[in-house]
């Protein structure tokens, strides 16, 4: 007598497929009872099919509930509070960018602006919530050009980030990669005030940026006494002088 094929009770997507909608619609509601970013993650994919309208409104009132919290987060909790900052900016970079990049630019510097406060009420001895906004940076201006394509006014909400936050925006842009192109980098440096280009806080970042621009002149400005006496000064010149 043959044997009946046995049904594969191994996890994966193409299995629980033939479970059907309403089974998985029950266990993903029992799932979420208890976690709070399973449920998050399931209002965000809801608001998501919704629209990218009601979709920013998702976002950026979770980011605004995690600005205001004075909470500490300790050593357990923080994977939870990461998965979470992670689940948002994916949805941001993934779903809303696409269909809305200048909302999206919006959410993601907000979600940029949480590092400040983040790093104060976080305990993070391996430096994990550093390493997880130094790896969003390539998405932050990726975003930005496709905002800059649909509304060129948008540089200015930028501009005030990196004036509210200079030091952070010192670390983004280096973070940056190819992600920040030159034009980029000039357009934001023309949108900065004169106050802040002139700052010393924001020293790092506007010299990143003339870099990234191509701008010798301002960036000869910003080197140090101590730089300039480097063995590898001259040759770095050179190589700005060549590119």
């Amino acid at each position: 007598m043959a044997r009946r094929p046995r049904a594969s009770t191994r996890l994966s997507a193409a299995n629980l497929t033939t479970l059907g909608a309403p089974c998985l619609a029950e266990l993903l509601i029992e799932a979420s009872v208890g976690d709070g970013n399973l449920k998050r993650r399931l209002q965000l994919e809801l608001a998501a099919g919704a629209g990218p309208d009601l979709l920013a409104n998702a976002i950026d009132k979770r980011l605004a509930a995690l600005a205001a919290s004075r909470t500490r987060v300790s050593w357990r909790k923080r994977p939870e509070l990461l998965q979470d900052m992670e689940t948002h900016r994916r949805l941001i970079v993934t779903r809303l960018a696409p269909a809305d990049p200048v909302a999206a630019l919006s959410s993601l510097i907000a979600w940029f602006d949480l590092f400040r406060g983040l790093a104060a009420r976080v305990k993070d001895p391996r430096s994990e919530l550093v390493a997880a906004f130094e790896g969003a940076s390539p998405n932050l201006w990726t975003v930005a050009e496709a905002a800059l394509r649909k509304a060129s006014e948008t540089i200015r909400p930028l501009a005030d980030a990196v004036a509210r936050n200079p030091l952070d925006y010192g670390r983004w842009v280096g973070a940056a990669g190819e992600a920040l192109t030159p034009d980029l980098a000039r357009r934001l440096l023309d949108a900065l005030d004169g106050s802040v280009r002139e700052a010393r806080a924001a020293r790092t970042a506007v010299r990143r940026l003339a870099d990234r621009a191509g701008d010798l002149d301002l960036w000869l400005t910003l080197v140090t006494p101590e730089e300039r006496g480097s063995p590898d000064f001259a040759a770095g010149v050179a190589r700005r002088l060549l590119a």
